[in-house]
């Protein structure tokens, strides 16, 4: 189904396992929203506002949240494969155990970011900047290529024998 909710104001709303795939969320605010195991494969969220959300177990595999705002959100095992999260901010938020392959991440923001068993490699686009001071990572983390715990450390990564957010 391919909707248009633009700009809608959905905060606080209750879509677990919600079909979404291909829906236009620009804009959309979605914050402290139950997105668990929602389907927003190849979803348009540019600008979406995410903050406190749930999307554990979401599939968001090549979903466009370019610019989107997901502080303190719960993205645990999470599919974002392939997705655009250029220039999203995702402070804080609990990526324990997603996976982000093929994702394009140049410029995303990640600070103090869950990364605990988190698969990113191969082929994460990390041209440009990320942000990735005060994250926590474990050595279950796959990172992109050319990168490895110590290039993580040196970008101020953190890392832990668990997840620090439990998971």
């Amino acid at each position: 189904m391919e909707a248009d909710l633009r700009g809608a104001g959905l905060t606080n709303t209750h879509l677990n396992g919600a079909r979404l795939r291909k829906v236009d969320l620009r804009e959309t605010r979605l914050s402290e929203t139950d997105l668990r195991y929602a389907h927003l494969k190849e979803a348009q969220l540019t600008g979406a506002e995410l903050n406190g959300a749930q999307l554990q177990e979401a599939d968001i595999e090549r979903a466009n949240l370019a610019g989107a705002k997901i502080i303190y959100s719960d993205l645990s095992g999470a599919t974002l494969t392939g997705a655009s999260l250029r220039g999203a901010d995702l402070t804080s938020t609990k990526l324990v155990g997603a996976y982000i392959l093929g994702a394009y991440l140049e410029k995303s923001v990640l600070f103090g970011a869950d990364l605990s068993k988190v698969q990113m490699s191969p082929a994460v686009a990390w041209q440009g900047t990320v942000h990735l001071e005060g994250a926590v990572a474990n050595k279950a983390t796959i990172w992109p290529n050319g990168w490895d715990q110590r290039r993580a450390e040196a970008a101020g990564v953190r890392f832990v024998d668990e997840p620090a957010t439990g998971g």
